[in-house]
């Protein structure tokens, strides 16, 4: 008979070489990251301090969303973050700035604010409205991946750049 090859165990440890830890909620606000270093740094020439007037939710990717808040709080754990920066801004209101997977990751979030009991619950749509002043987008997926590159959103308008799009 043949040799049947025995497939390598698979592990979810990184390489030796490589160090990987996850991110606390004011991590990448006080040490930067590759995306959001460059953004954080301009925020803060102009007045905003990281743990004050910039806080950082990031996520587990690896899970879906709607598993989040029941794994781990999640959104509610978020809800309080906004609220505690609302507060510790004199009642400002928020604006979110979502990166890559992270804007449908805000979308997700205030669709569960304004439709699921524990978001209803803290006030809904209500809540949005008092805490959240706008979202920000930087390379949101929403148009879709394989298309994504050569259409803008500007001034509320879809803009194609490719014919026949």
């Amino acid at each position: 008979g043949g040799h049947t090859a025995q497939p390598t165990p698979l592990t979810a440890r990184p390489p030796s070489r490589l160090q990987v830890r996850t991110l606390s909620k004011n991590m990448a606000a006080e040490h930067g990251t590759w995306v959001f270093g460059p953004v954080i740094d301009m925020l803060e020439t102009v007045g905003y301090v990281p743990g004050k007037s910039i806080r950082a939710f990031p996520y587990d990717w690896r899970c879906p969303p709607c598993k989040l808040q029941e794994r781990d709080g999640y959104f509610t754990g978020a809800m309080e973050g906004i609220e505690e920066l609302y507060a510790e801004n004199q009642g400002c209101k928020v604006v979110i700035i979502g990166h890559s997977m992270g804007c449908k990751m805000t979308h997700y979030f205030c669709r569960w604010v304004a439709t699921h009991p524990l978001g209803k619950a803290r006030g809904g749509v209500q809540w949005l409205e008092k805490h959240i002043e706008s979202m920000v987008a930087l390379g949101g997926p929403f148009l879709g991946a394989r298309r994504g590159g050569p259409r803008r959103l500007s001034c509320g308008v879809s803009l194609d750049c490719a014919e026949g799009s």
